[in-house]
C-alpha cells in the first residue's frame, strides 16, 4: 500500500498574475485513502487476489477440506445449505473466530466493497516532482505558488502515488496564457508524465482499513467461494448451453410434472458452471419456477439463494430487464459469451422487433449490429 494525495493545479485565467499562477491555484491534500494498484479492469478479479499477496487455490484438488476449522467472511455466494453438506461430508467445523480457523473462505464480491475504483489514473511522486520542476523552469509559478509546492513536496514521501490534475477553461482558444498550457500538456505527453495505458487506481477507504487488515492478517488459508463451491458440486451435472431450448421448453410446459422436474434438474446440477443457463432461465422465467411441486423443497431453496439477485418479475417491453440481467451476471463474474447473444438475440426478437426489426417499416437494425458496452464486453469470461 501507498499513501496517496491530491495535487490539482488550476490554470484558469483568473488563477494567473503577471503572466505566473498564484498561490490560489495550488491545491494538495493527503488523502484518507491508501494507493493498492492500477489496472483497466472494472472489478477486482483473482490476479489481483494474488497480487495483495493473498493466495487463492484455484484447483480445488489442492484443497484439503477434511477435518478442518472454517470461517466465512461475508459477501459470500455459497448458499448456507451448500456448508451444511460441507461440514457433512468433511466434517468441516464452522467457527466465528478466524484466528483459530484452518480455512477462511472469502469472496471477491468482498473486494468490490472494500476497495474503490477511481475513473483515472494517479502518477508517481518523481512524476509529479518532474512537472513542478518544469513549472518552475519556465518561471510560470509565482513565490507563493511555489512556497504551497513545497509544503507538498516535504510531506510526500517518494514511494508515494499523487491523483494530479491540471484544470483549465473549457474554451481556451484566444486566452492569454493558451500557449503556456499547451506547452505544459506537450511536456507532460513526451515525457509520459501520465497515465498512457488508460488504467484506474484502485484505493482501500479508510473505512476499510480494519477490514482489510483482517484479511492481510490472516494466518489461515484462503479460499475462494467458487472454489468451495466447485468442490461441493463437483459431482453433480453440468448443464450445456447446447440443451438451453430444451430446459426450457420442460420449464415453459402446461404440464407441472414436467415443470417440476426441471426446476428439480436445475436445483441439482452444478450451479456454477451451469451459472449462464440456469440464471437466465431463473431470470426470464421466474414465476414459471415459482409454479411448480417442489418450489420449496431444501435443494429448490439452495438454487433460489444463489439466484437471489435474479428473482422477480422480468418483461421485455422496456430495455431495463435486458440491461439489468447482463450487468447482473458482470458483477457476479459470470458473463459469457452464450448469455451476451442468447440476450441480444432474446432483445433482437421482442423489444426491438418491431421498431428496428424485421417488421419494422421504416429503420433496420440486424443482430450483427447490436453490441455491448465496452465496459460489459470486459466483463466477459471466455
Amino acid at each position: 500500500m501507498k499513501n496517496f494525495y491530491k495535487l490539482h493545479i488550476n490554470m484558469r485565467e483568473e488563477h494567473w498574475i503577471n503572466n505566473q499562477l498564484e498561490s490560489g491555484a495550488i491545491t494538495w491534500e493527503k488523502r484518507d485513502q491508501m494507493y493498492l494498484f492500477s489496472n483497466d479492469n472494472y472489478q477486482v478479479t483473482n490476479d489481483d487476489f494474488k497480487l495483495l499477496g493473498l493466495p487463492s487455490v484455484d484447483d480445488s484438488a489442492d484443497v484439503d477440506l477434511q477435518d478442518k476449522k472454517i470461517y466465512r467472511f461475508p459477501k459470500l455466494t455459497l448458499p448456507r445449505q451448500k456448508v451444511d453438506l460441507l461440514k457433512e461430508t468433511y466434517n468441516c467445523k464452522v467457527i466465528r473466530d478466524i484466528d483459530k480457523a484452518d480455512i477462511a473462505i472469502v469472496s471477491l464480491k468482498l473486494f468490490d466493497t472494500i476497495l474503490e475504483r477511481t475513473w483515472t489514473s494517479s502518477i508517481s511522486c518523481y512524476e509529479t516532482y518532474t512537472i513542478i520542476k518544469y513549472l518552475k523552469e519556465q518561471g510560470l509559478l509565482s513565490d507563493g505558488a511555489i512556497l504551497k509546492l513545497q509544503e507538498f513536496l516535504q510531506e510526500a514521501d517518494k514511494g508515494c502515488r499523487v491523483d494530479f490534475k491540471l484544470q483549465k477553461d473549457w474554451a481556451m482558444n484566444g486566452q492569454p496564457h493558451e500557449p503556456e498550457i499547451n506547452a505544459l500538456e506537450k511536456y507532460i505527453e513526451d515525457n509520459e508524465l501520465k497515465n498512457m495505458d488508460g488504467h484506474s487506481d484502485w484505493l482501500l477507504p479508510k473505512k476499510s482499513y480494519d477490514a482489510f487488515h483482517n484479511l492481510m492478517s490472516s494466518k489461515c488459508q484462503l479460499v475462494l467461494d467458487i472454489t468451495i463451491g466447485n468442490i461441493i458440486d463437483s459431482e453433480l451435472a453440468v448443464i450445456e448451453n447446447t440443451k438451453y431450448n430444451e430446459v426450457e421448453a420442460m420449464l415453459l410446459s402446461n404440464d407441472i410434472e414436467n415443470r417440476t422436474l426441471a426446476v428439480e434438474m436445475l436445483a441439482n446440477c452444478n450451479i456454477e458452471k451451469s451459472f449462464d443457463v440456469v440464471s437466465s432461465l431463473y431470470f426470464w422465467h421466474y414465476d414459471w419456477f415459482k409454479s411448480s411441486s417442489n418450489w420449496n423443497s431444501v435443494n429448490v431453496k439452495a438454487l433460489r439463494a444463489r439466484l437471489k439477485d435474479y428473482e422477480g418479475n422480468h418483461n421485455t417491453s422496456g430495455i431495463y430487464s435486458f440491461n439489468s440481467y447482463l450487468t447482473t451476471l458482470g458483477k457476479d463474474r459470470k458473463l459469457t459469451r452464450f448469455a451476451v447473444d442468447k440476450t441480444r438475440n432474446k432483445l433482437m426478437n421482442t423489444l426491438m422487433n418491431s421498431l428496428v426489426g424485421k417488421d419494422s417499416d421504416v429503420f433496420k437494425v440486424d443482430i450483427n449490429n447490436l453490441y455491448i458496452a465496452d465496459k460489459i464486453e470486459s466483463m466477459i469470461d471466455e
